[in-house]
């Protein structure tokens, strides 16, 4: 019965693993293939032509993105500049400092959890399985973490592609095809977004009781 026992428990971390190791390839290869999904719609939607530089921005449009101050009649801070130009101070950032220090952050992440691992390696178990099993996580708590670990790896696969499409995926796959992906993705992970969030709230207010330090913590 003991042999049994621990040939399940065994089975059940390998399974584990596998899960977290195909949950982690699945990301990085979706966020590399799920882009080609956007020749399919190129020939149905008909993607416009993509040019580097917007002709139209070159006279006026590129004037009243400078934020220089006019004169108007509304009164309050900042009501003399016609657009705001936070949006495209951060959309340089955003492509420029964001764009190529993260893949190193996240390549560092990685490094250091695969350190952690092989250093510490698995956690095991003081003594011999007992046999006894208990009811750890409801059906409606197991439910609420998989569609939350579910939407991340959308939100995951349509944001590190979007972040990192124009440098490293439009010169593989091509402008038209990305900017047909680009759209799907971006809607995706806009609708996704707000959900996931709510998923996150609610398992915070599901277990967060569990994390309030009491005399037992103290000892």
């Amino acid at each position: 019965m003991m042999d049994n026992t621990e040939t399940k428990k065994a089975r059940g971390r390998r399974v584990h693993t596998r899960i977290m190791l195909w949950s982690l390839l699945l990301i990085a290869v979706g966020a590399m293939v799920a882009p080609l999904s956007g020749y399919l719609f190129v020939e149905i939607a008909g993607a416009q032509s993509f040019e580097e530089t917007n002709p139209r921005s070159e006279t006026t449009w590129r004037d009243v993105r400078e934020g220089n101050t006019g004169i108007t009649t509304i009164q309050g801070d900042e009501t003399g500049v016609l657009i705001q130009n936070g949006g495209e101070n951060w959309r340089q950032l955003r492509n420029g400092v964001v764009a190529n220090i993260m893949p190193w952050v996240l390549f560092a992440a990685l490094a250091a959890i695969t350190l952690v691992f092989f250093i510490a390696g698995r956690m095991r178990l003081d003594h011999r399985p007992s046999g006894q099993v208990v009811l750890r996580w409801k059906l409606w708590e197991r439910v609420l973490h998989w569609t939350t670990a579910t939407l991340f790896i959308v939100l995951s696969i349509t944001g590190l592609s979007l972040l990192f499409g124009r440098a490293v995926l439009i010169p593989v796959l091509g402008p038209e095809g990305f900017a047909a992906y680009a759209t799907l993705a971006m809607n995706s992970h806009n609708y996704v977004g707000p959900v996931f969030t709510l998923c996150v709230a609610a398992m915070a207010l599901a277990w967060v009781w569990h994390n309030i330090p009491n005399k037992t913590d103290l000892a």
